[in-house]
Parts: structure tokens; C-alpha cells; sequence
């Protein structure tokens, strides 16, 4: 990550020495050993230049644990990084389970919905709802493009009562193609 996403304010980043960072992993996949689980060694390269580094990481089955795991997390946060679960298929709920976890709605985005439609179809795959699911996106958070998939990445300030503190919370695509380089 050289560079903050648009809507991310450098200031904000190195208020203090370290920042309390956690990375948080989903995927029933990378518990079951099908799929390598490579993002903990990259993040936590790429955030140490930014006077950031990982506190605590946690994999966790798609589901319920996500949000217990996301509930639990943010009170010992400051910026918290979920990788995976926002994809097309029926497993990947990171978004619905954020949204509702910060009492948020989830709206369609007319502009990454176009901007979905048009790459699938210049690739010759065909359009589901499915696919259409992924341009759902929690009521005031920032799209992060993903030029190597179709799985946008998310940025949220998330504001959940006055008694939990306010982690700067990042969702980011699973595939390591898809993650790395929106991360940089």
C-alpha cells in the first residue's frame, strides 16, 4: 500500500507510532487447507513502511464468525483488514455481515454495477445476479477498484456505538492476484 486510497487521509495514518492493526482472514478454505493463506507475510511488509504492523490475525470459516470475530476485534483496533467473502458466490457474505454488524444498509452501485457489466462482457461472461451482488456496497464506504477481478475492495471509518472505539476497516478480496495489487 504506497499510496491511501481516495477518501483515506494520510494524517490519519501516522498519528502515532504504530497503529493497533489486525488482519483478519475468512475463508472455510484456507481452514480446511485448500487454498494457502500467503496474506499475513504480505500485508504485514507492505504496512510496516507506513509505521504499521500487525497486532493480531485471526482465520475464520465463511459465516457467523466473521461478524463475532469482527465484533470482538474492533474494540482492540484501530484498522482492521478482512481479506476475502466478497465475491459472487453464495459463501462470500463479508459485506452483509459488515453492513449489518455497523448498522448499515447495503445499496446497489450504479457506477461499479456498469463498470462490472462492461468488463465481464468485454471477457465473454455472462452476467447473473450472482455477479451483480458484488456491487452492494455498505451505505458510505469507499470503492476500492480491483483491476484483477470483479470483487471490489471496501473502506469504511466504522462507527458502531459511543462505547466501541472506531476502527478504519478495510475489506479486500481473497484471491492473493486480486489482493496484492489493489494493496499496492
Amino acid at each position: 500500500m504506497r499510496t491511501l486510497p481516495l477518501g483515506v487521509e494520510r494524517s490519519t495514518f501516522y498519528c502515532r507510532s504504530f497503529m493497533r492493526t489486525i488482519v483478519i482472514n475468512t475463508g472455510t478454505e484456507l481452514l480446511l487447507g485448500d487454498v494457502e493463506n500467503a496474506h499475513l507475510t504480505f500485508i504485514a511488509r507492505e504496512i510496516l513502511p507506513l509505521r504499521l504492523r500487525i497486532d493480531e490475525q485471526r482465520t475464520v470459516p465463511d459465516g457467523a464468525a466473521i461478524q463475532s470475530t469482527l465484533a470482538e476485534l474492533f474494540s482492540r483496533a484501530e484498522i482492521v483488514f478482512v481479506t476475502g467473502g466478497l465475491g459472487p458466490t453464495t459463501d462470500d457474505v463479508t459485506r452483509e455481515i459488515v453492513a449489518e454488524l455497523l448498522g448499515l444498509k447495503l445499496e446497489q452501485n450504479a457506477e461499479l454495477l456498469a463498470s462490472l457489466q462492461h468488463r465481464l462482457k468485454s471477457r465473454g461472461i455472462k452476467w447473473t445476479s450472482r455477479i451483480a451482488r458484488q456491487a452492494d456496497v455498505p451505505t458510505g464506504a469507499v470503492i476500492l477498484p480491483n483491476e484483477n477481478g470483479s470483487a471490489p475492495g471496501l473502506y469504511l471509518k466504522a462507527n458502531i456505538n459511543s462505547q466501541t472505539s472506531s476502527p478504519h476497516l478495510f475489506l479486500l478480496p481473497g484471491p492473493p492476484r486480486e489482493l496484492q495489487p489493489m494493496f499496492r
